[in-house]
């Protein structure tokens, strides 16, 4: 097997080739020169690399370190982002405090989370979020001062992963240690944006998960089709029995029984088990991609998947499994919009990319594989984490490790490499029609597949073209947040409603028969005296289909809706002292 730490030396060879035409064309896996310094990115902070990475809406990165609770933040093209903290930089924490993930906001704020230990109890540790404003300051609406080091019972604990719910609730991840069996238990935990713990999930906002009365970590929690969550740990019995565990979950924290083995899938757990992960990916059709390595004297690195019912998908790889044997390891893992995966290898500083099948893709770099050197006096390099910008271009992120005199640095390194996709971020966009306080808002996006309205009154919606109802006057800061495989995008719009447009919502009153209707639409006022009406229909994209005018109704109205085709529709009824809204169906 060829010495990847070689790999670069044919990879810069073929960095660009230019046709008679003048364009230029960059092979798949080749460094990008044009970012930060001739394509690396190296900073000296702390001792420190980089153990996550996010990329931002407007393609600025994001990545936080192992120590001290470091935040950097660069320009799309690499170079720091001096808006940003001190010249880009951002040490909340001293050296015993440890960023393991990060988030980011729909407003560019950052959430991360991590722990606490101590050199004298290795096996003693704090729980520790920090909320960061978009400009680099510490959101001192968090906590009061943008930092939670957890003191609550369970007191030993530490979260390894984030996630940010639609509702902008954080959700985090790790292990605890409870009394009660003496063992750490995977926990995922959830807290509202102020810091106060989210006592709806779980129980009393934990939810906790003992499974093989052995000390068990959760590493990674991921975002489920149908609203649901994935989470990866990680066991290690007194007794040497160690593995990889599934587990998902409902919204509210309970364990989704469905799944695998009531909600719990076991992977090679037992003596000298094979498998070791690092890293997960919620693939197409709810599959799961395992990274990581063999738990063997000469570790390999590994991707294990498995089917969304826990059973080993035998049309990845090798019945399930690829072996990676030219590196010791693989650290994380992401997929590109046309469904390649990216793995960062523990060898070097160096990332793979596989097709969708599991096999390689030997169109990247030097036959699947691009290593790249830091710095030529280091001694020890390795990428630790992988991002796409928009537009398809790949970021890792890792150390870089040299002799000093008397002592050894670790540098924060970072680079960036073609992919050879072109991948179009979408552009967010969007138009509303307002009647009195119902707003009907209509999606104009170059392209999406996911939605995030934020109507700017603690609401939210992930329908394509919502409608939404006010229930205060004024004005509201309304928020677009898109997403694709190719990237994130967000637009906003300030909509203002008056202060006699505040709706009633008479349901006792009014009432629609039948619901859903046939051809007659049938809507009796019951008890309520309405003079000088106004109706109006409209469909669930906003477009007005019906209206009329009612002097002195009669305590039942019919309307002829023969010509509405099926779908959902909104009945606004207008007086001189009333706004009623009400829906309905038509099959």
């Amino acid at each position: 097997m060829k010495n990847l730490r070689q790999i670069i030396i044919p990879v810069v060879i073929f960095l660009a080739i230019v046709d008679p035409l003048g364009e230029t064309f960059c092979q798949d896996g080749i460094i990008d020169s044009s970012f930060a310094n001739n394509g690396v990115y190296y900073a000296l902070y702390q001792n420190s690399g980089f153990t996550s990475l996010e990329v931002q809406q407007d393609n600025k990165i994001v990545g936080a370190s192992f120590t001290d609770f470091i935040f950097i933040r660069l320009n799309p093209d690499g170079t720091p982002d001096t808006s940003f903290a001190n010249n880009g930089y951002l040490s909340v924490l001293s050296d015993e405090y440890s960023v393991r993930d990060i988030a980011i906001q729909s407003d560019g704020g950052i959430i991360g989370v991590g722990r606490k230990t101590n050199s004298l109890y290795p096996n003693w540790s704090r729980a520790v979020l920090v909320k960061i404003n978009p400009n680099g300051t510490l959101d001192t609406s968090f906590n009061n001062t943008g930092v939670l080091i957890n003191m609550t019972e369970p007191i030993q604990r530490a979260y390894s992963s984030v996630l940010l719910q639609t509702d902008n609730k954080i959700l985090v991840s790790g292990h605890a240690y409870f009394n009660s069996n003496s063992i750490d238990d995977i926990i995922l935990c959830q807290y509202n944006q102020d810091g106060s713990i989210d006592s709806t999930f779980g129980i009393n906002g934990i939810a906790q998960t003992e499974i093989l009365n052995s000390s068990e970590s959760c590493t990674k929690i991921l975002f489920y089709p149908n609203e649901k969550i994935i989470a990866s740990a990680l066991t290690h019995h007194a007794k040497g029995s160690r593995g990889s565990i599934l587990t998902r979950y409902y919204q509210n924290g309970t364990i989704d029984s469905s799944f695998a083995n009531n909600g719990i899938l076991l992977s090679d757990i037992g003596m000298g088990t094979s498998f070791f992960h690092h890293s997960i990916l919620v693939q197409n059709e709810g599959k799961i991609l395992f990274a990581g390595r063999t738990n063997t004297s000469d570790s390999k690195g590994l991707l294990k998947q498995y089917l969304a019912n826990g059973i080993i998908d035998s049309t990845f790889g090798n019945n399930g499994i690829v072996i990676v044997n030219s590196a010791y390891g693989i650290k994380d893992i992401i997929r590109q919009w046309d469904n390649k995966i990216i793995a960062a290898l523990d060898n070097g500083f160096t990332i793979a990319r596989f097709n969708s099948n599991g096999l390689i893709d030997t169109t990247f770099g030097d036959y699947g594989y691009t290593t790249t050197i830091i710095n030529s006096h280091s001694f020890w390099e390795r990428c630790y984490s992988l991002a796409l910008q928009h537009g398809g271009k790949i970021i890792a992120g890792g150390v870089s490790s040299r002799s000093i005199p008397y002592s050894t640095a670790d540098y924060l390194s970072m680079t960036r490499y073609f992919s050879g996709l072109d991948c179009p971020t979408p552009i967010a966009n969007f138009s509303f029609q307002a009647f009195d306080s119902i707003v009907y808002f209509q999606d104009l996006s170059s392209s999406a597949n996911k939605w995030l309205w934020e109507f700017g009154d603690s609401t939210f919606s992930n329908d394509q073209n919502p409608s939404h109802i006010y229930s205060l006057s004024g004005k509201f800061f309304v928020c677009l947040n898109i997403s694709d495989t190719c990237g994130t995008s967000s637009y906003c719009d300030t909509i203002e409603i008056p202060q006699n447009s505040v709706l009633e919502l008479l349901n006792k009153d009014i009432s629609i028969f039948p619901n859903p209707i046939t051809n007659i639409l049938n809507i009796r006022l019951n008890n309520l005296v309405l003079k000088n009406l106004s109706l109006f229909i409209f469909n669930a994209a906003g477009s007005l289909i019906h209206k009329e005018e009612q002097q002195n109704p009669d305590s039942e109205i019919e309307i002829n809706a023969e010509m509405f085709k099926p779908g959902l529709y909104f009945l606004q009824i207008i007086s001189q002292d009333h706004i009623i809204l009400k829906k309905f169906i038509k099959p």
